[in-house]
């Protein structure tokens, strides 16, 4: 089959495409043609693009990133030929997707979006998706793996402060557990640009995944025996779409001053709210390197997801977010048994979310 990726023709802040460079990669791998409206995703390693410029419409499934249609969206909409599989991946990483539109929902055949809640419905055609890694993540967290003894230590390096973040990160601090949580900073590629020995390669992906690329930071996650993984943004129930309007407003007020007066007072609030945008880089980072992931309990806050990783087994869940329940039993594993999870959480996400496996169920999504 050949596959059309439609990606942003323009730079803005952020225009890395994690999902869409998965898919490319492991639909090449299984032996399908890919091409794009952009030359796209260099690989220094093969002096190569991923994605080469095309501008034929010769291709049998159009995948459109969710920044492309943002910015284009009346022009794109016009243009799609219904004769082809027309897919969207939405990321967006607030509570007002691409799909959230009437015209969208019609246009395309499947829109794999990341996000979603098993107790929220959907369309029939917006399924779930996930960040997933991609082999850049694969080559430089396996240039570590193994290279070090672990640190026994609850490790937390955080890019962006999501308020979720903020507020566990003080919970762990405040709490006693039989490993100490440490902030552990890397030096950042950007401090590093006068260093002698710096790698081109590695500044290529530093700019390509908008400064996300970290050598140290793979290398930190491989020799921590914990990592704190989890992101998103905490919001009151009910569930709305933004903007919310007047009535939604209204009801969601009520619920916002309980929950407020539970946290002033250190009661737990987590019944009363939901995570929004919890899917992150990071938790992929650390689901494939050997450091045994900390997040959410997915099962809990109802995080809906293509394949989900067991809670006890792949990674180690919170659900009361004053780690009342989590501090025992974190504090009853042992080192080696913390470390079999971290190392059974590496076995699961290479099975369900290397580029080939992506790869594989949207093939199977399109050939139903």
């Amino acid at each position: 089959m050949t596959f059309k990726f439609f990606l942003t023709p323009f730079y803005i802040p952020d225009n890395y495409s994690p999902e869409a460079i998965a898919l490319a990669e492991g639909l090449e791998q299984l032996g399908h043609s890919v091409f794009s409206n952009i030359d796209y995703w260099f690989v220094p390693e093969e002096n190569r693009y991923l994605f080469n410029k095309n501008e034929n419409d010769d291709y049998d499934v159009g995948i459109y990133d969710y920044k492309y249609l943002y910015h284009s969206k009346k022009w794109t909409l016009n243009r799609i030929d219904a004769s082809k599989v027309n897919i969207l991946l939405d990321r967006n990483d607030w509570i007002i997707p691409e799909w959230n539109n009437k015209m969208v929902l019609r246009k395309f055949d499947f829109i794999l979006a990341d996000h979603l809640l098993e107790n929220v419905k959907y369309p029939s055609n917006v399924l779930p998706w996930a960040i997933g890694y991609t082999k850049r993540i694969e080559r430089y967290i396996d240039r570590f793996r193994n290279t070090h003894p672990p640190i026994e230590e609850i490790v937390y390096n955080f890019r962006v402060a999501h308020n979720l973040r903020g507020r566990l990160v003080k919970s762990f601090l405040d709490n006693d557990f039989h490993y100490p949580v440490k902030q552990r900073l890397t030096d950042s590629l950007k401090d590093k640009q006068t260093a002698v020995n710096k790698s081109k390669i590695d500044h290529i992906y530093w700019e390509q995944t908008a400064k996300r690329h970290n050598p140290e930071f793979y290398k930190l996650l491989d020799k921590s025996l914990l990592t704190l993984s989890f992101g998103g943004y905490l919001e009151v129930k009910p569930f709305f779409y933004q903007p919310y309007n007047l009535i939604q407003k209204l009801i969601r007020k009520p619920i916002f001053i309980i929950s407020s007066l539970c946290q002033k007072f250190n009661i737990d609030n987590s019944k009363l709210l939901f995570v929004f945008q919890y899917d992150s880089f990071r938790m992929w980072e650390t689901f494939y390197a050997n450091t045994c992931p900390i997040l959410l309990d997915m099962d809990y806050w109802k995080f809906k997801l293509p394949a989900k990783p067991i809670e006890g087994k792949h990674y180690i869940g919170i659900r009361n977010l004053t780690l009342k329940d989590f501090k025992k039993r974190l504090n009853s594993l042992n080192t080696n048994q913390i470390r079999e999870i971290g190392i059974n959480g590496s076995i699961w996400v290479k099975e369900n979310y290397s580029p080939e496996a992506v790869a594989n169920r949207l093939l199977k999504l399109i050939n139903k």
